[in-house]
Parts: C-alpha cells; sequence; structure tokens
C-alpha cells in the first residue's frame, strides 16, 4: 500500500530550468510574430502612400495638361508690339516717312500667362524659417475652364481662399446666365514644415516641403476702370495636387531658349512647349514636356445687354477681336449683343 507522502512527493511542478525555457520560447514566438505584423504593416503603409503619391502625380500632370491646352489668348494688341522696338520703329519710319511720329504702344494689359519667381510674404518667410534660398516658381494663367475637378464647397483656410468666399452664394453662377467664360489661376507652390510624427515615421524626411495646389484667383477685367467681379462657382476652390516635394522647375520654351520668367497675352507671344519638372522627397521624379494650346477671347465677359469691348472692325465671325470666337460667337470671345453659351461642365478629371 503506497504511503500518501510518496505520492505527494511524485506530484511535483515544474523545475526552474523547465520555466525559464517555456519563458524563453514563449518570448521568442511573441517577437517573431510582432515582427512579421510589424513588418507587414511598414509594407502595407509604403505601398499605400506609393499608391497615393502616383495617383497626386497622375492627377499633376492631368492639371498640367489640362491648363496647358485651354489657354485663352487675349484680342488686344501683344505685350510686346513692334511699335514698342526702336529697331522696328525706326524701318516703320523709314518706309512710311521719316516725319511720322511711331506709333504709341496700347496701355499695359494683364497678361494671360505669366511664370514669375514667387515673392509672396508666405513664401519669404518659408525660406528665412528653413534658411535657405531659391527660386520658386509661379505660374498663372487663363483657361477656358477648371484644369482640376470643381467642388462647389471647399474648406480651406483663408490663406489658401484667393476668392476670400468662404460659400458658393458669394459666388456668381455662369452656367445659367451671362457670365465669364474664362477662369484665371495659378499653379503655386504652398511650403509646409513636417510635423514631429511624420519625422518619426520617416527619419530622413527634410525640415520643409512644398505643397503645388491650383488656386483660382479673381478675373482681371480689360477695362482697369472696371471693379474686377467675384470669382464664378465654375472656377472652383483651391485644390492640392500633391506634396513632399522638394524641388520644382517650370521652363516655357520661346524661340531657341528656355524662359523662368516670361509674360504673354495674345495669341503670337505664348511659347512653343512647357517643360515642368518635380522631385519628391522619396526620391521619385517627374519630368513633363507638354504643348500648348489656346483659344482667343476676352478674360470677363460683359452680361447680354451690354457690348463686348473684344468686338470691334476687326472681329472676327464670333467676335472677341481678330479670329473671334468661330461662328456665331460659340468661342469664349463672342459676339456683340449675344448671350454667352453654357460654360464647360468640370465636374469629373481632366482627359
Amino acid at each position: 500500500m503506497t504511503r500518501p507522502g510518496a505520492t505527494r512527493r511524485a506530484r511535483r511542478g515544474f523545475s526552474m530550468l523547465e520555466l525559464a525555457m517555456a519563458s524563453v520560447v514563449s518570448t521568442v514566438v511573441l517577437f517573431a510574430s510582432f515582427s512579421v505584423f510589424s513588418m507587414l504593416t511598414k509594407s502595407n503603409t509604403r505601398t499605400h502612400e506609393r499608391f497615393i503619391s502616383t495617383i497626386d502625380l497622375e492627377r499633376t500632370r492631368r492639371a498640367f495638361h489640362a491648363a496647358f491646352l485651354s489657354l485663352v489668348t487675349s484680342p488686344r494688341a501683344p505685350l510686346r508690339s513692334e511699335a514698342t522696338n526702336p529697331r522696328a520703329a525706326v524701318v516703320a519710319g523709314d518706309q512710311e516717312g521719316a516725319a511720322e511720329e511711331p506709333q504709341r504702344p496700347e496701355p499695359t494689359q494683364a497678361p494671360r500667362l505669366r511664370l514669375a519667381q514667387d515673392f509672396s510674404p508666405r513664401v519669404s518667410a518659408a525660406l528665412s524659417a528653413a534658411g535657405t534660398d531659391g527660386f520658386v516658381p509661379r505660374l498663372e494663367m487663363v483657361v477656358s475652364r477648371s484644369p482640376v475637378p470643381v467642388k462647389r464647397r471647399g474648406s480651406l483656410s483663408g490663406a489658401l481662399n484667393a476668392g476670400g468666399a468662404s460659400d458658393d452664394r458669394d459666388r456668381p453662377d455662369t452656367s445659367t446666365s451671362g457670365g465669364r467664360l474664362a477662369i484665371r489661376g495659378a499653379f503655386e507652390l504652398v511650403p509646409h514644415f513636417t510635423t514631429p510624427s511624420e519625422r518619426r515615421r520617416n527619419p530622413d524626411a527634410p525640415q520643409m516641403v512644398w505643397e503645388l495646389w491650383w488656386t483660382p484667383l479673381p478675373p482681371i477685367p480689360e477695362n482697369p476702370e472696371v471693379e474686377p467681379p467675384p470669382i464664378s462657382m465654375a472656377a472652383g476652390y483651391p485644390v492640392k495636387l500633391c506634396g513632399d516635394l522638394i524641388r520644382a522647375t517650370i521652363r516655357l520654351r520661346k524661340d531657341s531658349g528656355w524662359q523662368s520668367q516670361y509674360d504673354a497675352a495674345s495669341q503670337t507671344e505664348l511659347p512653343a512647349f512647357a517643360n515642368v519638372k518635380l522631385e519628391f522627397a522619396d526620391g521619385t521624379k517627374a519630368d513633363w514636356l507638354f504643348e500648348l494650346d489656346f483659344s482667343v477671347g476676352v478674360e470677363v465677359a460683359l452680361n447680354p445687354e451690354d457690348a463686348d469691348p473684344g468686338a470691334g472692325p476687326e472681329a472676327g465671325p464670333g467676335g472677341g477681336g481678330p479670329g473671334g470666337g468661330g461662328p456665331g460667337g460659340g468661342g469664349p470671345g463672342g459676339g456683340r449683343g449675344e448671350r454667352w453659351q453654357r460654360p464647360v461642365r468640370t465636374g469629373g478629371a481632366p482627359r
């Protein structure tokens, strides 16, 4: 017969060595599982960021493509007329008579295409805070329709809302009545300082990156004495195209050289090509070459009962200056006293 004490001695628990081995094995398994899940999470995050970056890059390319193919030039004389060239004036005087005074240039008009350095306080303050300097391009243009999908409402800060209107009720609707067909806007670079969370996620992230925005601007009338009208709903609101930019270059090809600063108003002044180069913080680079296409017309179209300042003796079949807007005034120029056509809807992505 077995004694009770012997039974209790046979039921002893795990030894310290066995407990230590079990703890080590469990720790290794947990660490391996955590490493696998962490690796999958990081891979998924990188894939998602790469996917979003690809979408932003394609949206940016389409926006530039749509903008360069829908330029609206002025029916007035070029900014750089022959009368402003002394040599051309002398030649004209030799042909028509030396006593005749050379023709005076027309009053200065707002460029329809302007590539210049951005000297805005926002950009200057960002460059000073980052301790860097450089050429920050700004491309302003007048297009026949918005190069980005138009949203009826936008929730943006006052610094980015160029028109200062936070509600659609503050903007005229040109889709139901006569009004502006041309849209003035600008491709602008907005500084963005990386946050601590972004630097923890990416220790190699630069201190400051840039965001590329399309910003609608108030139209500029042909007559400088007329008060500029508000931005129409067809122009939409500022839209962010892409971010994490560390370098952006925009150049225009005119004659035999590339220009980093250029103004154009008429069709004869337009450059032949446009080159856009973008470099992102993750090493992605884009180098695009765009052709330009245009139509001729006024930027601010008056009401049907008002006269069209672009129409005159030299107006084409559709009015709006030489070439006009096509038969019947269907183009941006329009004919005298005719009602403006319904603007093209831009609810979808540019094609």
